[in-house]
């Protein structure tokens, strides 16, 4: 009942074009009966939902390697700290100041600028993948 009145509001807002409402009905499983009518449409999944469930093979594995390249690029960020609090080798003065007293700034040692390289490189990449792949298993 509530479904068929707010559907006959939107067919009664939108009665200058037909088809927007048929969308927005379509979308709220409204079925657009006539002209002026509408009525609740039998409750299915839409495909959005059920392309985005565990039982779709395909979402599951974007989730679970998703999940794996957004685990590793929260760890990049402590490697990296613990790199460089190892071989102290600081980008900033605050950082000498903090950790090691009198060290210079360095920013030429290779295993750091390897990490840091690997990170940013993450940081870059894995959220574009992330959202594309989101929308490609929803599609």
């Amino acid at each position: 009942r509530a479904g068929e009145l707010f559907c006959s509001l939107l067919v009664c807002v939108c009665s200058a074009s037909l088809t927007p409402c048929l969308l927005l009905c379509a979308f709220d499983d409204f079925l657009l009966i006539g002209k002026n009518t509408c009525r609740l449409a039998v409750t299915r999944p839409t495909t959005v939902a059920m392309a985005l469930d565990f039982s779709n093979e395909t979402f599951t594995n974007f989730a679970f390697y998703s999940g794996l390249v957004l685990g590793k690029t929260v760890l990049m960020s402590p490697l990296t700290t613990i790199a460089r609090v190892s071989k102290k080798v600081y980008a900033n003065p605050e950082d000498t100041r903090f950790f090691a007293p009198g060290t210079p700034v360095t920013t030429n040692d290779a295993m750091v600028e390897r990490i840091r390289r690997c990170q940013r490189n993450d940081l870059e990449n894995v959220v574009p993948f992330t959202l594309i792949g989101l929308l490609y298993v929803s599609a």
